[in-house]
């Protein structure tokens, strides 16, 4: 389910928000910038490779590759 503004994909971005505002502390909103890294991503998670997903989620939710902590 992709977590983007454009499209039908609210329950996603409702979730992905969620997630991050409880387990967190995000208290804005979190929106996936990049369709084409987000597929590849799922893609590669597909195929056992969480590492290219988590850096995509990590940038939306704080804006950096690697969040400390």
């Amino acid at each position: 389910i992709p977590p983007f503004l454009d499209g039908n994909c609210r329950l996603a971005r409702y979730l992905l928000m969620l997630q991050s505002s409880e387990l967190l502390g995000v208290d804005r909103w979190v929106t996936l910038e990049d369709k084409r890294a987000y597929f590849n991503a799922l893609g590669q998670a597909d195929q056992g490779d969480f590492s290219a997903l988590k850096i995509v989620i990590t940038q939306a939710i704080y804006g950096v590759e690697e969040a400390n902590g």
